[in-house]
C-alpha cells in the first residue's frame, strides 16, 4: 500500500481516538516546545493552518498564540502560485473560501511573512523529513522564505504518523520541530 494512503488511514484512526481533546494536547505540547527552546516571542508572526477533514485541529493552539500576543497568520494560495502567501488572522475573523475550497483570511487582512510555520504533516521521520499532501506548497514556501532569512518549520502530527524513512528529493524542506499529542521534539536545532 502506498505510504500516503496508509498514513491517511493511520491519521484518521488517531483523529477519531483522540476526539475533541487533540487540540488542547497539541497546544500543551507547543507550550512545552517553547520551554525547550522553540524561539517565539510576543510580536512574532506564526503561520498556522485551518484544519480540514481529519487533520489535527490546531485552532485551540492558534487562539492560545493570539492570547500570548503572538501574531497569527494563515496561508492563502493564489491561482498562479506554487508557494503560499500569508494574511493575518485573529479569533473571530471571518474566513473566505479560497483555492481548492480551503478557508483563508479575508483580502482585507494584511499580508505578512512569518518567522515560524506550523505545518500539517501526513508522515514524518526522525530526520525531519515530512510527507505532505503532494502539492508542494509548503516545500516551495519554506524554500522561498528560507532563501531570505531564518524560518522555523514546526510539523504537527499524531505520533502514529512517524515512519522509519520518508522518501524525499532536493525540493523537499525539512522540519525543525515535530509536535505530537505526546511530545514536542526538536529535530534540527541548528537551523534556527
Amino acid at each position: 500500500m502506498q505510504l500516503s494512503k496508509r498514513m491517511r488511514q493511520v491519521r484518521r484512526r488517531a483523529y477519531k481516538s483522540l476526539g475533541s481533546v487533540q487540540g488542547k494536547l497539541i497546544s500543551e505540547k507547543f507550550d512545552e516546545a517553547l520551554q525547550k527552546g522553540l524561539s517565539i516571542q510576543s510580536g512574532d508572526i506564526v503561520a498556522g493552518f485551518w484544519p480540514i477533514k481529519d487533520e489535527i485541529d490546531i485552532r485551540y493552539l492558534l487562539k492560545s498564540l493570539c492570547e500570548k500576543r503572538i501574531e497569527v497568520c494563515l496561508p492563502i494560495v493564489g491561482k498562479q502560485r506554487t508557494s503560499m502567501a500569508f494574511r493575518l488572522w485573529k479569533p473571530g475573523d471571518q474566513l473566505e473560501v479560497g483555492k481548492m475550497g480551503l478557508l483563508q483570511p479575508s483580502r482585507k487582512r494584511r499580508l505578512v511573512e512569518p518567522e515560524t510555520l506550523i505545518v500539517p504533516t501526513l508522515a514524518y521521520d526522525q530526520l525531519g523529513r515530512r510527507l505532505g499532501y503532494g502539492g508542494g506548497y509548503y516545500d516551495a514556501t519554506l524554500s522561498e522564505l528560507r532563501s531570505r532569512r531564518s524560518v522555523t518549520a514546526v510539523g504537527v502530527a499524531f505520533e502514529a504518523q512517524q515512519v522509519p524513512v520518508v522518501p524525499n528529493d532536493s525540493s523537499d524542506e525539512t522540519l525543525d520541530w515535530i509536535i505530537t499529542e505526546k511530545e514536542a521534539k526538536v529535530i534540527n536545532m541548528g537551523l534556527e
